[in-house]
């Protein structure tokens, strides 16, 4: 039963994406085009096929036939898309306006059934907006997605190229025309972000005494050198020099953020896990199989006033939010508690996001233990490559320790961002 008490806990809260020095990416999308594959299939003697239009501009819908042969009575039709039945589509010819792979079930009397399936592609236009820091400008590429080259393309800044940069701040909107003369429109908003960071008053003290440093302007803190200091990754710091030091603040600013939900303020939304989500609490009994956080590989977004503490989920657990959501006028601090796996390798939280290639990256978590005596050990990963060292939980409960990595995007246009917890302990 003890043994119970010795598992792998954690808390993660945060996750930041961003472009270093507050150079970060926002992205609009825009659908206009469709095109339809064609699949012909023959099944015990029946055969079905889809005909359809190859794309179509926007504002418009694509027709979609089926067609069969050797069924002598009546038949029967079941579309789907991307493998999910649509309601009410029940005759051989429909009208849809959405992308995705599309099968379509003929059935002929009781046991003679075939299907045809095919795809339906869409032209997609994303801006990705790069904004930039005082003194310098932002700028938009402009991702065309299918469609039919050549492309036009005219901003209402009057540039005609597919990328524009040297931008202010402002909305930016731009107009595509392909080979088949459809025209569509996206608009990207640059935001290029005001930096006022300072690294409070200087500070005197006698040999021996220490003084409280305060920096303020900033998102990420990160002072050098470390000697001497309680934290180098505050804003405020105690610093206890053993001689005179000048002391340097780098300050990082988000413009924006790439993850979805980073806060949990959401609740479960906008990540994945490969552990099991549960929003009951734990049994009044104690250890029950199936309540709470119990057993292991399980975890929850608890809302640090509402749900006042992880006791709440699992008896031997304690914590509390990264905002310190339970003092006065703060409601919403949320935070992800998790009571690790026994299983290699089972990613915690996983978010997907999408960057441009050729550009340097942040990544940023806080975590915290939920059981002093057994604290988690993180890996993170971005696109399966381990970023930094691997991150030991502080074994004082309700102290939160920051993981901060830089990364180069290379030729990738996506971010696979996981952490991994490596302490197995049941």
């Amino acid at each position: 039963m003890f043994k119970k008490f010795l598992l792998p806990s954690f808390l993660v809260r945060d996750a930041v994406m961003g472009k270093k020095r507050s150079k970060l990416f926002l992205f609009a999308a825009l659908t206009i085009l469709f095109s339809v594959n064609a699949v012909h299939a023959q099944v015990a003697g029946i055969s079905a096929s889809v005909t359809g239009q190859n794309s179509f501009c926007p504002g418009s819908s694509a027709s979609l036939s089926a067609s069969f042969s050797g069924c002598t009575g009546s038949a029967s039709f079941v579309w789907k898309r991307n493998g999910v039945t649509m309601p009410g589509f029940t005759t051989s010819t429909v009208s849809v306006s959405d992308p995705g792979s599309y099968t379509v079930t003929v059935t002929c009397g009781i046991k003679s059934t075939t299907s045809a399936a095919f795809n339906l592609s869409r032209l997609t236009l994303k801006a990705n907006v790069q904004n930039a820091c005082p003194g310098s400008t932002g700028n938009i590429n402009l991702r065309v997605i299918d469609g039919k080259a050549p492309f036009t393309y005219l901003w209402n800044n009057g540039k005609t190229t597919q990328d524009v940069d040297g931008l202010l701040s402002g909305n930016y909107s731009v107009s595509v025309t392909d080979a088949n003369g459809c025209v569509a429109t996206t608009i990207a908003t640059v935001k290029n972000t005001p930096v006022d960071v300072s690294a409070g008053q200087l500070a005197e003290i006698c040999s021996g005494g220490s003084a409280q440093l305060q920096a303020s302007g900033a998102d990420l803190y990160f002072w050098s050198p470390s000697t001497g200091l309680s934290a180098d990754n505050v804003s405020n710091p105690v610093a206890s020099p053993a001689s005179t030091t000048l002391y340097t603040l780098t300050g990082f600013i988000a413009s924006g953020e790439l993850v979805t939900n980073g806060d949990f303020n959401k609740g479960n939304t906008g990540f994945l896990s490969d552990y099991g989500n549960v929003t009951s609490l734990a049994s009044a009994a104690g250890y029950t199989s199936g309540t709470g956080l119990y057993p292991e590989g399980k975890y929850a977004v608890i809302t640090n006033r509402t749900d006042s503490s992880a006791t709440k989920y699992h008896p031997a657990f304690a914590g509390s939010g990264h905002n310190k959501g339970n003092a006065a006028g703060r409601n919403d601090d949320r935070y992800l508690a998790i009571n690790g796996s026994t299983t290699l390798d089972q990613a915690v939280w996983r978010q997907s996001v999408e960057v441009v290639p050729g550009n340097t990256y942040s990544f940023s978590c806080w975590i915290t233990s939920l059981l002093s005596s057994n604290p988690s050990k993180l890996r993170f990963l971005i696109n399966g490559v381990e970023q930094g060292p691997q991150i030991v939980a502080p074994t004082s409960l309700f102290t939160w320790k920051q993981f901060y990595a830089e990364w180069n995007s290379g030729t990738a246009t996506t971010a696979d961002i996981a952490i991994i917890n490596d302490n197995l302990v049941a």
